[in-house]
Protein backbone atom coordinates (compact mmCIF):
# COMPACT_ATOMS: atom_id res chain seq x y z
CA UNK A 1 0.00 0.00 0.00
CA UNK A 2 1.56 3.19 -0.96
CA UNK A 3 1.04 6.62 1.06
CA UNK A 4 -0.30 9.22 -0.58
CA UNK A 5 1.27 12.67 1.02
CA UNK A 6 -2.22 13.79 1.72
CA UNK A 7 -2.97 10.57 3.64
CA UNK A 8 0.02 11.30 5.91
CA UNK A 9 -2.69 12.92 8.70
CA UNK A 10 -5.04 9.92 8.40
CA UNK A 11 -5.53 8.17 11.24
CA UNK A 12 -6.81 4.41 11.37
CA UNK A 13 -5.54 1.77 13.45
CA UNK A 14 -7.09 -1.85 12.14
CA UNK A 15 -8.47 -0.49 8.31
CA UNK A 16 -6.82 1.29 5.42
CA UNK A 17 -7.26 2.43 1.94
CA UNK A 18 -5.72 0.35 -0.75
CA UNK A 19 -5.81 2.29 -3.75
CA UNK A 20 -3.79 1.25 -6.95
CA UNK A 21 -3.51 3.72 -10.18
CA UNK A 22 -2.39 2.72 -13.07
CA UNK A 23 0.36 2.32 -14.02
CA UNK A 24 1.71 0.75 -11.06
CA UNK A 25 3.62 -2.69 -10.69
CA UNK A 26 0.79 -4.07 -8.38
CA UNK A 27 -2.05 -3.48 -11.29
CA UNK A 28 -1.86 -6.64 -14.21
CA UNK A 29 -3.21 -3.80 -16.49
CA UNK A 30 -1.42 -0.67 -17.24
CA UNK A 31 -4.84 0.82 -18.25
CA UNK A 32 -8.24 1.06 -16.83
CA UNK A 33 -9.55 3.17 -13.52
CA UNK A 34 -7.87 3.71 -10.29
CA UNK A 35 -8.61 0.26 -8.00
CA UNK A 36 -9.90 0.79 -4.53
CA UNK A 37 -10.43 -1.50 -1.59
CA UNK A 38 -10.47 -0.87 2.66
CA UNK A 39 -7.87 -3.32 3.53
CA UNK A 40 -7.65 -4.99 7.36
CA UNK A 41 -4.42 -2.77 8.60
CA UNK A 42 -4.32 -4.69 12.12
CA UNK A 43 -6.34 -7.66 13.18
CA UNK A 44 -5.72 -10.14 15.93
CA UNK A 45 -7.12 -13.32 16.75
CA UNK A 46 -8.89 -13.65 20.23
CA UNK A 47 -8.23 -17.21 20.60
CA UNK A 48 -11.13 -18.39 21.93
CA UNK A 49 -12.62 -22.50 21.64
CA UNK A 50 -14.49 -23.17 19.04
CA UNK A 51 -13.47 -19.98 16.91
CA UNK A 52 -11.00 -20.35 13.85
CA UNK A 53 -7.57 -18.61 14.26
CA UNK A 54 -8.13 -17.20 10.76
CA UNK A 55 -11.56 -15.14 11.87
CA UNK A 56 -9.56 -11.81 12.34
CA UNK A 57 -11.19 -9.17 14.62
CA UNK A 58 -10.65 -5.45 14.03
CA UNK A 59 -12.36 -4.45 17.68
CA UNK A 60 -10.82 -4.86 20.58
CA UNK A 61 -12.43 -6.86 23.48
CA UNK A 62 -15.29 -5.31 24.56
CA UNK A 63 -17.10 -6.24 27.91
CA UNK A 64 -19.92 -3.94 28.19
CA UNK A 65 -22.82 -2.78 25.06
CA UNK A 66 -21.32 0.75 25.78
CA UNK A 67 -18.03 -0.36 25.07
CA UNK A 68 -19.02 -2.37 22.25
CA UNK A 69 -20.90 0.87 20.65
CA UNK A 70 -17.81 3.01 20.86
CA UNK A 71 -15.65 0.58 18.65
CA UNK A 72 -18.67 0.75 16.28
CA UNK A 73 -18.00 4.35 16.47
CA UNK A 74 -14.23 4.02 16.13
CA UNK A 75 -14.90 1.54 13.15
CA UNK A 76 -17.05 4.11 11.51
CA UNK A 77 -14.95 7.27 12.50
CA UNK A 78 -11.93 4.63 10.16
CA UNK A 79 -14.32 4.09 7.57
CA UNK A 80 -15.18 7.65 7.20
CA UNK A 81 -11.74 8.81 6.98
CA UNK A 82 -10.75 6.39 4.16
CA UNK A 83 -13.67 7.40 2.35
CA UNK A 84 -12.47 10.84 2.40
CA UNK A 85 -8.78 9.79 1.39
CA UNK A 86 -10.07 7.63 -1.50
CA UNK A 87 -12.28 10.88 -2.83
CA UNK A 88 -9.27 12.74 -2.72
CA UNK A 89 -7.30 10.14 -4.76
CA UNK A 90 -9.93 9.91 -7.28
CA UNK A 91 -10.32 13.61 -7.78
CA UNK A 92 -6.41 13.83 -7.98
CA UNK A 93 -6.55 10.70 -10.49
CA UNK A 94 -9.25 12.32 -12.60
CA UNK A 95 -7.40 15.95 -12.63
CA UNK A 96 -4.14 14.51 -13.40
CA UNK A 97 -6.21 13.02 -16.66
CA UNK A 98 -7.45 15.71 -17.44
CA UNK A 99 -4.62 17.93 -17.71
Amino acid sequence: MTEHPEDAMKNTYSLDLLFLEPPSPERESESGPPISHVAVKHSTSGGYKGVGTDLPLISHRCLSFAEFGAEIERLQAELESIRESARRRYESYDGKRKA
